[in-house]
């Protein structure tokens, strides 16, 4: 792992801790300046993506939809490189296991954004 992607991921911790405190919106305020960050592994950009999708789906629902849209097709385009199954996902289990629980998340996320989808937007 690269110096870079070293800092990249103690800003995405520090900033992911502060998530479920009262500091709610920093955690919001940070992750939108890391996902601005062009050199963001796909992986933290999946991650930050689901954050503030999480973050705001009772606040901003269609913001929220608009960032776990943008987690899909982070999450799409680290499957077209990473097939399921594929000889890479066999060398490295544990991101074969990190993606699978990503997908389980994006799927579960979905779901709450359904739920709490204000009425008037159906």
């Amino acid at each position: 792992m690269s110096n870079l992607d070293r800092f990249f991921v103690s800003r995405y911790q520090d900033a992911y801790k502060l998530f479920d405190t009262d500091d709610h919106d920093t955690c919001m305020e940070l992750m939108r300046e890391l996902l601005q960050e062009p050199q963001l592994s796909r992986g933290y950009r999946l991650k930050a993506c689901s954050v503030m999708a999480d973050g705001l789906m009772h606040q901003d629902w269609e913001e929220a939809e608009s960032w776990r849209q943008q987690a899909e097709k982070v999450y799409a385009e680290i499957r077209e490189l990473w097939p399921l199954g594929s000889e890479e996902a066999l060398k490295w289990p544990k991101q074969e296991e990190d993606l699978v629980q990503s997908r389980k998340d994006l799927d579960e996320l979905e779901t709450d954004m359904k739920a709490a989808k204000p009425q008037d937007e159906n």
